[in-house]
C-alpha cells in the first residue's frame, strides 16, 4: 500500500521551508513498507523510479527502531541515489554491481555525514552502513577531496575484495562451509571436496540460516567447480558489514548485467524539482545563519553538463586530419595527348600532372607521470580504448601511429610507438617505472625543439625506434596532454616551441584549465 508514514509526513512539512528540495522529493516520491525488506536485500530501503515518480520501498522495522535524524539520513541517502543518477548502468564501466553499489554508498554517507544544516535536524548515519574505510584515507590522503570518488574508491575496494577473496576461499572451501552458488539465488553446504570438484547439499538462504542450528540432508546434491561457488561469511567477518544476518564474500569477478533503463526521464525529474525548489526559496525569507537551500545547490551542481570527452576528442581529430592528412603534388603522367606541343613532331615526351597525396599521420600522446591522472585503471582503460582504435585505425591503413611521451618536471620517457595494450604499463595514469613529484609541461615543448630538426621547409624526427617527417610547420603531429593540470606555473602561449604557430594541433585532456593558457583547447575531465 503506498502510505506515506506519517514521520516521513512530518519531516516534509518541517523541511518545506529549510530544504525544499527534499519537500519536493518526499512528494513526489511513493512509499511501499515491505517486511523482512532488510533481512531480503541487506539495506533498509530501495528507490526506483517508473511513470515519473519515485518508488521507495522500505523495512517499516526502521520507523520503530530508529529515531528522526536517523530516519532523515535514510530518505537523503535513497534521494541522493536518485539524484546522482546513480539508477542508470554505467555503460563504458563494466563493474562488479554489489561493489560498484558500496562504493556509492559510500560516497553519499560520506557527503551527508560532512553536511553541515543550520535547522535542529541533522542527519546521523545508522551503524553498520558503508563509510569510507580509514585505510582508504590514510592511502589517499593527498588527492584531497578528489579522493572520494566512486570510481577511485570501487578500483581500490576491489583490489582488496581480491585479496579477501582468494585468501579466504582458500580457508573456507572445505567440508561443512556454507557457499552462494554463482549466479543463482541457492545456497548450500559443502558435504565433500575432492580435487577441484565439491559436492554440495542445495537449499534456500532461509533454509541454511535453520541449517546452522540443525544440519539436515536436504536432499539436494549438486557437483560443481570452485570457481562456481562463493564461501558465505556470518556476522562480524562480512567484507563490508551491513547491519545484515549475513554477507557473501563479494566476488570481485562478477559483472553487471546490461539493462535498458530509461535514465533521461530520471534527470528531467530531478531538473524540475530543483527548479522548482529554487523558486520555492526566492520566496522564503532569509535570517541571518540560517542558510536555506542547501541541498538544492549541491544536486543544482551535480546536473551541470559534463563534457562528451568522446565527441570532443574526436572532433579534434577529424579536424586534425583533414587539414593534415593530405596535399597537392605534382607527377609525370604515364600517357601523352595530342595537344603535348612535343607530341606534334614525334617527340613522345611526358607531362606533369596534379595529385593528391597522403601524408602520414602522427599522435603525440604526451602523459603526465608526476601523479596521479585517473580515479581508477578502469577509467585509464576507457581513455585509453579511444587511443588503442586510433593506433589500430592508423597502423591498418599504414598512414601513420600514434607515440607515447613520458613527462613530469623532465622527459621519463622519449617518444616511443604505442603498440597494443600499451596502457597496462600504468597504474591509475601513473607510471609504474618513472614519475618524479612535479609537472612542468614546458620541458615537451623544449623536448620538440630539441628533437625535430628542420630540414628546408621539413621538420625531421629521429628518436629511439622512431623516425618520421613533417612536411609543412603549421601540420605537426597532433598533441594530446594526458595530465592533471596541476602545473608548477602557468603555461604561457610564447612557451609552445615549435607548436607556436599550429597551437590548434594541441589538446589538453585535463582535470583543470587554470594553468593553461588563454583559448587553449582543452577537455576537462572529472
Amino acid at each position: 500500500m503506498n502510505k506515506r508514514p506519517e514521520i516521513i509526513s512530518k519531516l516534509a512539512m518541517f523541511l518545506m521551508d529549510k530544504e525544499p528540495l527534499i519537500y519536493l522529493f518526499i512528494i513526489n516520491t511513493d512509499f511501499i513498507a515491505e517486511e523482512n525488506f532488510l533481512k531480503k536485500f541487506g539495506g533498509f530501503a530501495a528507490v526506483s523510479f517508473e511513470k515519473k515518480r519515485v518508488k521507495f520501498t522500505y523495512d517499516p522495522m526502521i520507523l520503530e527502531k530508529y529515531n528522526a535524524n536517523q530516519i532523515f539520513f535514510v530518505l537523503l541517502h535513497e534521494a541522493f541515489h536518485i539524484f546522482k543518477k546513480h539508477l542508470e548502468t554505467y555503460k563504458d564501466f563494466k563493474c562488479n554491481p554489489i561493489m560498484l553499489n558500496i562504493a556509492m554508498d559510500m560516497v553519499i554517507n560520506n557527503e551527508i555525514a560532512n553536511m553541515n544544516v543550520s535547522y535542529n535536524l541533522k542527519p546521523e548515519l545508522i551503524k553498520g552502513v558503508a563509510e569510507i574505510p580509514d585505510e582508504y584515507r590514510h592511502e589517499n590522503q593527498a588527492l584531497g577531496k578528489e579522493a572520494f570518488t566512486t570510481k577511485r574508491i570501487y578500483s581500490w575496494l576491489m583490489k582488496k575484495a581480491q585479496e579477501k577473496y582468494e585468501d579466504l576461499k582458500k580457508q573456507m572451501m572445505k567440508e561443512g562451509s556454507y557457499v552462494h552458488i554463482n549466479g543463482t539465488d541457492k545456497y548450500g553446504r559443502i558435504d565433500k571436496v575432492r580435487g577441484n570438484e565439491y559436492s554440495v547439499d542445495q537449499m534456500s538462504k532461509d533454509e541454511m540460516f535453520d541449517d546452522l542450528k540443525k544440519k539436515i540432508d536436504h536432499k539436494n546434491q549438486g557437483t560443481f567447480k570452485k570457481d562456481e561457488l562463493t564461501p558465505v561469511v556470518f556476522g562480524k567477518d562480512a567484507f563490508h558489514g551491513e547491519g545484515v544476518e549475513d554477507q557473501t564474500i563479494i566476488n570481485p569477478h562478477e559483472k553487471a548485467e546490461e539493462k535498458d533503463e530509461n535514465n533521461v526521464e530520471v534527470e528531467i525529474f530531478t531538473r524540475k524539482l530543483v527548479q522548482k525548489a529554487k523558486e520555492m526559496e526566492a520566496k522564503l525569507p532569509q535570517t541571518a545563519g540560517n542558510e536555506i537551500g542547501g541541498l538544492t545547490k549541491l544536486i543544482e551542481k551535480l546536473l551541470e553538463p559534463k563534457v562528451n570527452w568522446k565527441k570532443v576528442l574526436n572532433r579534434h581529430l577529424n579536424l586534425f586530419f583533414s587539414r593534415n592528412a593530405s596535399k597537392k603534388e605534382t607527377k609525370k603522367s604515364f600517357i601523352t595527348y595530342p595537344w603535348n606541343p612535343k607530341s606534334r613532331y614525334g617527340i613522345l615526351c611526358k607531362h606533369h600532372i596534379e595529385t593528391i597525396c597522403k601524408l602520414q599521420s602522427y599522435i603525440i600522446l604526451a602523459i603526465d607521470t608526476s601523479g596521479s591522472i585517473f580515479g581508477s585503471p578502469e577509467e585509464l582503460e576507457i581513455f585509453f580504448s579511444e587511443i588503442e582504435a586510433m593506433a589500430k585505425w592508423l597502423n591498418f591503413t599504414k598512414s601513420g601511429s600514434v607515440l607515447t611521451l613520458q613527462w613530469d618536471t623532465a622527459i621519463a620517457e622519449p617518444l616511443t610507438e604505442y603498440k597494443h595494450k600499451d596502457w597496462l604499463k600504468y597504474n591509475s595514469g601513473k607510471k609504474l617505472i618513472r614519475g618524479g613529484g612535479g609537472t612542468t609541461p614546458q620541458v615537451v615543448f623544449q623536448y620538440f625543439d630539441k628533437i625535430f630538426q628542420k630540414k628546408g621547409e621539413h621538420f625531421l624526427v629521429k628518436e629511439k625506434d622512431v623516425n618520421f617527417m613533417v612536411d609543412d610547420k603549421k601540420k605537426l603531429p597532433f598533441l594530446i596532454f594526458l595530465t592533471d593540470g596541476q602545473f608548477f606555473g602557468k603555461l604561457k602561449q610564447k612557451e609552445l616551441g615549435i607548436y607556436k604557430d599550429c597551437p590548434s594541433n594541441i589538446l589538453f585532456f585535463t582535470r583543470t584549465k587554470e594553468c593553461l593558457y588563454k583559448d587553449a583547447n582543452a577537455i576537462v575531465y572529472e
